[in-house]
């Protein structure tokens, strides 16, 4: 039974795409960012890119130039570090990026579920590897969409055991994200 369920799991894993493009994104639901971050601030729209990737997309009333200037600068300081920068893309990006027991000011849990023991929250005591990806796209009427995609796995630093485990995003860092620019530019 054990070697039926692999199998079968490794077939929906092989024929998983792997980068489906915009058309083929599906929105899944609306995120209030209100309930996480700030009262005042907009709500947010959750798509799923992959069975185990969503995006989470803000509209901002700045520009899509305005909003770049300062994206920088409000991820650094929410403690994400960025290795790649695409200016013409709009984009910045850490497809490696790992840390353990804090995230800037935070703990990991706070943006990540990760499953949890009977010692807490794995997010806050394993070791996460996170792909990051953010980006500023044009809005109507010449507003931004801040966009990010968070897909992160944990690992258990003790023991012998190199399993991994599943997080998915709260969506608050992603909130903090585009209330960090907007706030920033004044939007």
């Amino acid at each position: 039974m054990i070697r039926f369920s692999s199998v079968l799991l490794l077939l929906a894993t092989a024929c998983a795409p792997a980068s489906p493009s915009s058309s083929e994104a599906r929105p899944t639901a609306a995120v209030r960012a209100g309930a996480a971050v700030g009262e005042d601030f907009k709500e947010g729209r959750v798509t799923s890119v992959r069975p185990d990737v969503v995006k989470v997309s803000f509209e901002i009333e700045v520009s899509p130039a305005q909003a770049w200037e300062v994206l920088g600068p409000v991820v650094a300081e929410l403690g994400v570090e960025i290795t790649e920068t695409d200016p013409a893309a709009l984009s910045l990006s850490n497809p490696e990026f790992a840390f353990s027991r804090r995230l800037g000011d935070e703990q990991p849990s706070r943006y990540l579920r990760c499953g949890s023991g009977m010692t807490g929250q794995f997010a806050d005591q394993y070791r996460i590897r996170m792909n990051f990806f953010t980006q500023v796209t044009s809005g109507p009427e010449g507003k931004s969409v801040v966009e990010t995609t968070i897909q992160a796995m944990a690992t258990n630093p003790r023991g012998t055991s190199n399993a991994r485990v599943l997080c998915t995003s709260t969506h608050i860092l992603e909130s903090r994200i585009a209330e960090g620019v907007a706030n920033r530019v004044g939007g």
